[in-house]
């Protein structure tokens, strides 16, 4: 059985960034998705915990047997039955939600092997199919959530790089008005130091879309990977991927990092 507790603890430690949104991720917040898995799985364990193991018979199902191999779900590709969707009316208890959850699952564990519930699209799942089944669906949101927390700040970092920009680029007209000695060579260590920004904001910018392509608008990703396995990494430690094997391999050849091969990019 798939064991769901390291999943629970890096929902957790989310918590305190739980407000934060992107639109270009996701329409909704990181407590949002948070809130849903933990509904998500104890709501399907009630199901499972009432069912009749009696009446359940195994059936393959290939969109069930795809998930399962691969460990994915696509997304925006399902809607989320009523139940389980964040009402989000006021601040939730998390730690009374995510004991409630590590109850429920406990419960799972003590559950006979045949009871099951009733996917919308997998059909009837049995203990270890549910626990297989919960704990993708979990893992898929903590994705969704590192992608927001990500590009949030990616975000951030492009903003505060054009904000300094424009405030040295005043300082510096301000220079030209006075025309003083003092801000003279304030100018020309201020130009020097814009150039240096305008650089870092591009590449800010350039490596901001390509994470954005790579993740939201490409079936196969791709990543470098030097000969230790260690996948290439830029602002905020975030995993450098991309939509096309040419972006990779362009950027292959402009960092300054050598030894690092374009690969596919398979999730880890």
């Amino acid at each position: 059985m798939r064991n769901l507790e390291p999943s629970l603890d890096k929902l957790y430690s989310f918590i305190p960034q739980a407000d934060k949104l992107n639109a270009s991720v996701s329409s909704v917040n990181v407590g949002w998705h948070i809130e849903h898995s933990l509904l998500v799985i104890t709501k399907i364990i009630e199901t499972v915990a009432k069912s009749d193991p009696n009446k359940y018979q195994w059936k393959f199902d290939f969109k069930r047997s795809f998930v399962f191999l691969f460990g994915k779900f696509p997304r925006g590709k399902a809607n989320a039955p009523e139940i389980v969707i964040p009402k989000q009316l006021e601040q939730p208890n998390y730690d009374a939600l995510f004991a409630s959850t590590r109850s429920a699952i406990k419960n799972l564990e003590n559950a006979k092997p045949n009871q099951y519930f009733t996917h919308p699209i997998f059909g009837k799942l049995n203990k270890q199919h549910t626990f297989v089944m919960l704990d993708i669906h979990t893992n898929h949101h903590l994705k969704i959530i590192e992608d927001i927390i990500s590009q949030t700040e990616v975000c951030k970092y492009v903003r505060s790089l054009e904000t300094t920009i424009t405030e040295l680029r005043e300082d510096v007209q301000s220079g030209f008005e006075k025309n003083t000695y003092q801000l003279q060579f304030q100018h020309e260590n201020y130009e020097k130091r814009i150039e240096e920004l305008e650089r870092d904001l591009e590449d800010a910018v350039f490596f901001k879309e390509i994470y954005r392509e790579g993740v939201l608008k490409s079936k196969t990703f791709y990543c470098l990977k030097n000969s230790n396995g260690e996948l290439y990494k830029y602002l905020f430690n975030v995993t450098a991927i991309f939509a096309t094997w040419e972006e990779a391999s362009f950027v292959a050849k402009h960092i300054t990092d050598p030894g690092y091969e374009v690969q596919i990019y398979t999730g880890e």
